[in-house]
């Protein structure tokens, strides 16, 4: 499990609540926690703050993925 969706289920969110703390779409929740898509700095202190966990615990949750949003995903060769 990630550190996202970890932190969110210790502190009782739901998907929608972190999803308006942001202003995006459940969907781009879900993404950050599956670690398909990263969070932008922006949306990481956003995540920080509403879940109290530290900016640096999301930033090191091992993913191979540097992107942010889905247009800017790069294939894997």
């Amino acid at each position: 499990m990630g550190v996202l969706r970890e932190a969110r289920l210790i502190e009782r969110r739901k998907l929608r609540e972190v999803a308006e703390h942001c202003g995006v779409d459940i969907r781009s929740v879900q993404y950050w926690e599956s670690n398909d898509y990263i969070p932008t700095t922006k949306h990481a202190v956003a995540i920080s703050q509403y879940l109290n966990i530290p900016v640096e615990e999301l930033a090191n949750d091992k993913t191979d993925k540097t992107y942010s949003k889905p247009e800017d995903k790069i294939e894997s060769q």
